[in-house]
């Protein structure tokens, strides 16, 4: 699907996939009974973040680690291959941090901030401050950055997302994103969507997922545009 939130299961003590964890509020973020610490391993045939591919549409090797504290703090990383300005291989890393906390109907908010960095294109790095509210089977996040992909621009990115549990092992996921500019060099609007399916064995996951992006944006530092693309990844959490 599109790759997206910071952190994508807070609170849970292991992560559906690696794309989820740098993508999508997919279960809605609760803080843990006592603190707990977890990572994932992931092979993506496509590294997709927000409907457009960081890694030319090549595989990506990914890894991730989260603390979720007893107290409703969490904190978090993803290293994820790349291939940015005419494939050079590299990494995207991204570290987030931030608090949740349920209220008494049972939706969960959080605020947080996340940071992003590019080792083969440092002027690509650029912050966000994300809030969110979720659910059992939604999450809605809100992301502001005041220099979107190092361009100078400040944007919003809002994302709304949906899990819908088919069996005790097999999960449907969908993803509505858009990219509002709101100052800055003037980019035009576009939004991405995705839909697919996650198969879980133990502590193992299969995702597959279709993609879908409106308009090549480019403040996606030179990203593969493809409006459309199913792809695939095999993760192991632990």
């Amino acid at each position: 699907m599109h790759v997206p939130s910071p952190a994508s299961l807070i609170g849970t003590r292991r992560a559906t996939s690696m794309a989820m964890l740098a993508g999508a509020c997919l279960a809605g973020a609760a803080p843990a009974a006592s603190a707990q610490v977890s990572g994932s391993i992931a092979y993506a045939s496509d590294y997709r973040f927000r409907g457009m591919s960081l890694s030319d549409g090549r595989a990506s090797v990914q890894f991730g680690l989260a603390y979720d504290g007893s107290d409703g703090w969490y904190a978090g990383a993803l290293l994820a291959g790349t291939r940015l300005d005419a494939g050079r291989a590299g990494q995207h890393l991204l570290a987030y941090g931030g608090y949740a906390q349920r209220l008494a109907n049972g939706l969960v908010w959080e605020l947080g901030g996340s940071r992003s960095a590019f080792s083969q294109a440092p002027d690509y790095g650029y912050g966000e401050l994300y809030a969110g509210l979720s659910g059992e089977r939604f999450g809605v996040r809100l992301y502001y950055s005041p220099n979107y992909f190092g361009h100078g621009a400040r944007t919003l990115y809002a994302e709304i997302n949906a899990t819908l549990s088919l069996s005790r092992q097999v999960k449907f996921l969908a993803h509505l994103g858009h990219l509002h500019n709101l100052s800055g060099p003037s980019y035009p609007q576009r939004y991405d969507a995705g839909a697919g399916l996650v198969f879980s064995i133990g502590q193992c996951a299969l995702q597959v997922t279709h993609s879908h992006s409106a308009l090549r944006h480019p403040a996606y530092a030179n990203s593969i545009y493809r409006a459309d693309r199913t792809s695939v990844s095999a993760s192991w959490s632990f």
